[in-house]
């Protein structure tokens, strides 16, 4: 299982022993062009870019809000 960590926005790979505590959110969609995609974000990491879709200020808020409840990943 793929989980973002909300400290750095960093993709890991987790697997059935290791999985650490997670948050979930559901969200709604926004315009389809703006959301982020898994390999752009990916992408985004290993290249140091910052991404610059609306779609993702979502998954910021998201992690800050995980991180003020105390989770690691998400």
């Amino acid at each position: 299982m793929w989980l973002l960590k909300t400290s750095t926005f960093e993709l890991e790979e987790f697997f059935d022993s290791s999985l650490p505590p997670y948050a979930i959110l559901s969200h709604t969609w926004d315009i389809p062009s703006q959301e982020v995609s898994f390999v752009e974000l990916q992408s985004a990491n290993l290249n140091g870019r910052p991404i610059e879709k609306t779609g993702f200020t979502k998954i910021s808020q998201f992690c800050r809000l995980a991180i003020e409840r105390g989770y690691d990943y998400g």
